[in-house]
């Protein structure tokens, strides 16, 4: 597969022990296989059959519908029974609900630290 036209910034951003950041912009030319527990990436041509994407053996396989808006990947998740939308980031070491969120939905309040 070939891609043209595709900038790279030099910056001093990413953590150390990362060596680049890949741009979302970059994954609408092709479908990515993330496999998290074999810590690998697959780019593939998006030019195949509906559905015959998988290639491999498994016991179970999960597709998730998103959206991307303004870089970010969106997608409908479920949280103690409330659907949500979830910004999906890579990038983070954590999860977080907002506070305005944790009060609508779940009646939570944050508390103050003595």
């Amino acid at each position: 597969m070939l891609i043209k036209d595709v900038e790279f910034h030099v910056t001093p951003l990413p953590p150390p022990g990362v060596d680049g950041v890949l741009d979302i912009s970059l994954f609408q030319h092709f479908d990515i296989d993330l496999d998290f527990a074999a810590r690998s990436l697959n780019f593939f041509s998006a030019d195949h059959c509906s559905g015959k994407i998988l290639y491999w053996r498994a016991p179970g396989v999960a597709a998730v519908p998103y959206v991307t808006r303004d870089n970010h990947i969106l997608a409908r998740v479920m949280l103690e029974g409330k659907e949500l939308t979830a910004v999906i980031d890579t990038g983070s070491p954590i999860s977080t609900v907002s506070f305005d969120a944790a009060t609508r939905l779940f009646g939570i309040t944050p508390t103050p630290r003595a």
